[in-house]
């Protein structure tokens, strides 16, 4: 029997079959079918491979793979399966499923059933496929696409592209966003081209033109005006190319730069404004880097107040600047300088940038040497925290320094011609003390002596002889005692309760007398001058029992508290961390508060000699070693009441 065409026939059914499963196999896709009448499953190979089961014969039922079913799609697939079987209703679904290695695959089910000749659904039939690759590269595409866009929104920038000879224009949506205009509204070109500034449309077009005609890419910047009425300028880069299929494009991108031109118009006016401060400024104001020396500004001061022009400064870097400074200055400078340094660097956590200042001579074009104060703080530090530049600010201090000179050189001559007038003085009180003594002395015996033969206004006129020179005799001792409290700066670490206590036993007598209370707080011990102490102390307790109320026994309250500088400053007093104020409270006459400054005036009474004795003198010594020791002190009395007097001095370290 001839076979040959049967044969023939066989092999490429057979050859056939292979290609089939080849194709299967190459797009991960296998076949099933459901014989309804036998209840018959029938699946490919690669259905087999994509469960990733081996193939094998007969009768495989589905609830074997429905173990391995998503369990979030499962109902989803049996639902699906149900619909095609009992309505018959073709289905096309997408679901997961996970392998007992823990493989998880998307799968995609398609189904359809297959009818007889009278029309009756005799099996089911489909497809699944493993999209799992596809699904994932999809995934990543649109992944990749909201990261453009995103990336679009963040950075405000959209693309396009216009093909010239189809005419169709692509938008991306950030161009919509950045037009402030609906999405998928933009037709043409000319609907875009009505939102450009007037005054920059022949840029635009001008632009265009050259880069369709020369095929050059462009790069520019114009304004466009929105409905709303705002001002926009967006930067436009692109360029125009051919395609393969003979076709020219032209395409590329926007960008809205409105907020960064107006930070750099911000910046450049900001920049302007701090370069003419820095020019008017009286002071040359420098940055340079530590590691190069090389500075990085310097204003025109430098110029106005050296003589040098701040381009060859630049120029020549921070070693000119070192060989103007004055050869006795330089290495004390270095060496503060080389320790600021090295301090600013151990500087660790949050804190503010230290300020250092040097004071230094540096020579001017004409070759005179000038004095500078100069701030230095640090401008910039590296990504490890140590110090990269310094900032310098220099102020001319020339004048300030020869009046200190000329001043010290007054004070001299000052202390000199005060020890000159202190001796004078002694001289002087010395010399005049002696005639009257005689004058005491004489006067007193010749009333002894002539006390018979002198009548009684003789012996009258005697007695105020006597009296006046006694008068004068201490006003010549309480001068001499002013004369020499401000030459005494010989302070010593003392305890001024002891000088309290040696004040109140010189007057022992008259406070037993007059039957007075005195009540005082712990005092601090002091660098004071000591015997200057005393007598403040024993002229204050000395003047509450002088001017105690008639019947009144004096009481003497002394209190003390420390200051801050700013509760002293309305004194004007020198600056110091701290002041002690001491107050001494009594409770005799008082006076009328209108005299309260009046009273520290030498020679000053509010009473009559006849009433209270004294020359007024002890009130001025009070003010003067108040003064000595750099403090102030003030009264307040209330007449019939008492008087209180508050002494403040700073306390030197």
């Amino acid at each position: 029997m001839d076979v040959t065409g049967k044969t023939k026939m066989l092999r490429e059914l057979l050859e056939s079959r292979e290609l089939y499963k080849q194709a299967q196999e190459l797009a991960h896709i296998g076949n099933w079918a459901y014989d309804i009448a036998a209840d018959k499953w029938t699946w490919s190979d690669e259905l087999y491979r994509i469960y990733d089961m081996e193939p094998q014969p007969g009768n495989l039922k589905p609830e074997l793979t429905k173990a391995y079913r998503h369990p979030d799609d499962s109902e989803l697939v049996d639902e699906q399966m149900r619909i095609l079987r009992e309505l018959h209703i073709p289905c096309d679904i997408v679901y997961r499923m996970i392998l007992p290695n823990d493989t998880s695959k998307q799968l995609q089910l398609r189904g359809d059933v297959r009818r007889n000749e009278d029309g009756k659904v005799t099996s089911l039939y489909g497809t699944i496929q493993d999209i799992t690759e596809k699904q994932t590269l999809i995934d990543r595409l649109q992944k990749s696409d909201m990261l453009f866009k995103q990336a679009q929104a963040i950075a405000s920038i959209g693309n396009w592209s216009w093909d010239l000879d189809t005419k169709q224009l692509e938008w991306s949506d950030e161009i919509y966003t950045i037009y402030e205009l609906e999405p998928q509204s933009l037709k043409t070109s000319a609907t875009l081209d009505k939102y450009n500034h007037p005054d920059d449309t022949a840029i635009i077009r001008d632009t265009m033109r050259r880069a369709i005609e020369d095929r050059q890419p462009f790069d520019f910047n114009y304004r466009i005006i929105l409905k709303s009425g705002r001002t926009k300028i967006l930067h436009a880069k692109g360029g125009a190319e051919h395609d393969p299929n003979g076709g020219f494009k032209i395409y590329g991108t926007l960008q809205d730069i409105t907020e960064q031109k107006n930070i750099e118009r911000q910046l450049k006016d900001y920049k302007e404004f701090i370069e003419k401060i820095t020019d008017v400024t009286p002071s040359i104001i420098t940055s340079y880097n530590i590691n190069t020396g090389e500075y990085s500004f310097i204003n025109d001061a430098i110029e106005k107040f050296l003589g040098y022009s701040p381009s060859r400064v630049m120029e020549e870097g921070t070693a000119f600047m070192s060989s103007i400074i004055h050869p006795d200055d330089k290495q004390a400078l270095m060496e503060k300088n080389a320790k600021a340094l090295e301090e600013a660097n151990q500087m660790t956590g949050d804190f503010e940038e230290p300020v250092v200042e040097f004071k230094f001579r540096m020579r001017n074009a004409e070759g005179i040497y000038r004095w500078f104060h100069t701030y230095a703080t640090i401008f910039e530090r590296n990504d490890l925290g140590l110090v990269e530049s310094v900032l310098n600010i220099s102020i001319d201090i020339t004048d300030q320094e020869e009046a200190e000179k000329e001043l010290y050189s007054k004070n001299i001559q000052l202390q000199q011609s005060n020890t000159s007038l202190e001796e004078y003085a002694y001289v002087a009180s010395h010399d005049l003390k002696e005639p009257l003594r005689k004058i005491v002395t004489f006067s007193d015996r010749m009333l002894v002596t002539q006390k018979d033969t002198l009548n009684e206004d003789g012996k009258l006129y005697l007695n105020k002889i006597i009296t006046a020179a006694l008068r004068m005799q201490n006003m010549i001792n309480d001068l001499l005692a002013v004369s020499t409290i401000m030459g005494n700066n010989s302070f010593e670490p003392t305890d001024l309760n002891m000088v309290l206590e040696e004040a109140t036993i010189a007057l022992d007598h008259k406070i037993e007398e007059t039957g007075a209370v005195i009540e005082a707080d712990r005092l601090p011990v002091l660098a004071i001058a000591p015997s200057q102490f005393r007598q403040l102390f024993q002229n204050l307790i000395n003047n509450s029992l002088k001017f105690a109320r008639n019947g009144v026994p004096s009481h003497i309250r002394i209190t003390n508290d420390i200051l801050s500088y700013r509760a002293v400053q309305q004194y004007g007093l020198a600056k110091a961390k701290q002041y002690l104020r001491i107050t001494v409270a009594d409770n005799g006459i008082g006076f009328d508060d209108q005299y309260a400054a009046k009273i520290f005036a030498i020679f000053q009474r509010l009473h009559g000699r006849s009433e209270y004795e004294g020359t007024g003198i002890g009130l001025s010594v009070c003010k003067k070693v108040a003064e000595n020791h750099g403090g102030t002190i003030f009264a307040h009395g209330v007449e019939n009441e008492g008087a209180t007097f508050t002494l403040i001095i700073p306390i030197m370290e």
